[in-house]
């Protein structure tokens, strides 16, 4: 095989098994976004051994000889990433687009700064600014902490505050800080009012998250 058509090989081999790894990582979840993306419930069931074929294709890429069989398995992985493309491009044009829901913003930093004003210490105004950008992007899924700290807010009740402003300016799941048992009930008790379902409902359907830190035990 040429050296070029090696180096594609081992690139496009290198790929797939990224995918197969991060697809396998995330198996339950492949189902529900196949639907979302609207390839009907068949397709959406078969997704999940969308890994096991990804890494049958790289090992081929890297084991099966040339020219003819190498070339078969070549249309294969072609026709599998021409798959994937028509499938998100027509994503893409559905209303409502489906979200991605790859990504999450960060949790808490102290500071923020823009071109304009230059670093500064965390506050509400740039907090709701920053949870406004998070609404915007698709890729964002959730709301990881408090996109910057807002220290002008009194710590006795800077989890309630900023929590309001998560549900009024988003409608995606948020982390409530397990800084005592207070606080984390409160988070609970705004999701639920912002979804407007009972604790029986809640309790059925997760709708926000936290991080207990083992190292603070009488927190």
């Amino acid at each position: 095989m040429p050296p070029v058509l090696v180096s594609a090989a081992l690139l496009l081999a290198a790929v797939l098994l990224g995918a197969a790894v991060g697809k396998w990582r995330h198996r339950d979840s492949l189902r529900s976004s196949a639907r979302l993306l609207g390839v009907g419930d068949t397709l959406a069931a078969a997704s999940v051994r969308l890994p096991e074929i990804e890494v049958v294709l790289a090992l081929a890429l890297l084991l099966v000889p040339w020219p003819k069989p190498a070339v078969l398995v070549a249309a294969a992985v072609l026709g599998l990433m021409v798959a994937y493309t028509v499938v998100i491009a027509r994503g893409l044009t559905m209303v409502p687009r489906p979200a991605c829901s790859c990504f999450g913003t960060v949790g808490s930093p102290p500071n923020c700064s823009d071109l304009e004003s230059g670093r500064r210490t965390g506050n509400q105004a740039d907090y709701r600014k920053f949870l406004k950008l998070a609404q915007y992007f698709n890729c964002i899924g959730f709301i990881a902490g408090y996109p910057v700290e807002p220290v002008d807010i009194h710590a006795s009740v800077r989890h309630l505050e900023a929590l309001r402003d998560a549900v009024v300016l988003t409608d995606k799941p948020f982390h409530a800080y397990s800084l005592g048992s207070e606080r984390i009930l409160d988070g609970i008790e705004i999701a639920r009012i912002s979804r407007g379902i009972t604790m029986e409902r809640m309790e059925r359907e997760p709708s926000l998250f936290t991080i207990v830190n083992t190292n603070s035990p009488l927190k």
